[in-house]
């Protein structure tokens, strides 16, 4: 086996069932009881759209993004935009599939030469939302000081007869069946924000996504296996969980040496400046040249209604701060 390295050593892959019936991932964390479920979207792009449906985009993002603050449990939200280069096996499955037997030679000759070349050079954009739970609830947080408790309440554990704590801790069983209550509406909301046909994926899909993150090299295999069994309609699961990590690692100063990939990161430390339209992170979010495998991730903290007006009120204050102390600059 070659288990997920750091942090993911100890995760577990979990099947769950959404209130529609539809089946999805759950990446479970047991020494920190986090829940994780993971949603691919793809992206329809702002070309050949006109400005007022861009609008409505960014306004509904947004809009999706503040009801995260309602949902209960709910700790982290990040948003990755992976850019790769397009294998084209899937593209071309879909051609055999649709061919007809009794058609013309022309056609098959276009369909065929059309499935061949055009993703040569061209880059597939997949974006992945990550919701992320916790099990613990409220009074278990407050009563482990990770929230701060309301006046007259004690911080500390509140014990029964036996003296053991009663803050219950939610279950598997329980994380499962209230994200699958709440995934249908959120991916519902999500598709308004021109996120495409946004859907939470299987443990198979999963798996598959981590391996070829470690192991690009193996992505074109695993992708003409995916289509072939799509096409065959069989069982899906090329790779497991326990053996989606890498076979081998070398960590160095300024990158990460795995399988037949190295990656490098850089992290962001001050916003763009100026006037912050739609466009902005275009040109961060497009794919590069020198760039195999580009991936570009947002991670968002919502915060519930109560404390969202305490850091508003707070973000205002140091702003006027700042601002008090340079009078020269507007």
């Amino acid at each position: 086996a070659t288990r997920l390295p750091g942090l993911l050593a100890s995760s577990r892959l979990l099947r769950a069932v959404t209130a529609h019936g539809e089946e999805f991932a759950l990446i479970s964390l047991p020494s920190t009881r986090h829940y994780a479920v993971l949603i691919r979207c793809d992206p329809e792009g702002s070309q050949l759209v006109d400005v007022e449906t861009v609008d409505e985009w960014v306004a509904s993002w947004g809009g999706w993004l503040a009801t995260l603050g309602h949902e209960a449990s709910l700790e982290a939200c990040t948003v990755t935009v992976e850019t790769a280069p397009d294998p084209g096996s899937r593209l071309a499955a879909e051609v055999d599939s649709l061919l007809a037997a009794d058609a013309p030679a022309l056609s098959r000759a276009v369909l065929t030469e059309a499935a061949a070349s055009y993703p040569r050079g061209s880059a597939a954009v997949t974006a992945y939302v990550t919701l992320t739970f916790t099990a613990r609830t409220r009074a278990h947080r407050e009563a482990e000081g990770l929230l701060g408790a309301t006046s007259g309440r004690s911080k500390g554990r509140s014990k029964n007869a036996a003296g053991t704590s009663s803050v219950r801790v939610r279950s598997e069983q329980e994380m499962a069946a209230q994200i699958g209550r709440r995934l249908p509406l959120l991916l519902h909301q999500l598709r308004t924000a021109g996120a495409g046909t946004g859907r939470a994926m299987t443990a198979a899909e999963v798996a598959q996504t981590v391996r070829v993150a470690y192991d690009p090299g193996c992505a074109p295999l695993l992708d003409r296996a995916s289509a072939a069994q799509d096409q065959q309609q069989g069982p899906a699961g090329l790779v497991d969980w326990a053996g989606a990590g890498p076979a081998g690692q070398v960590e160095a100063w300024d990158h990460l040496r795995h399988d037949s990939g190295a990656s490098i990161t850089w992290q962001m430390v001050d916003p763009p400046h100026g006037a912050v339209t739609c466009r902005v992170l275009e040109q961060l979010l497009e794919a590069h040249d020198s760039l195999a495998r580009k991936r570009v991730t947002l991670i968002y903290r919502p915060h519930d209604p109560a404390s969202a007006a305490r850091v508003a009120d707070a973000d205002v204050r140091t702003a006027i701060g700042r601002a008090a102390a340079r009078p020269g600059e507007s």
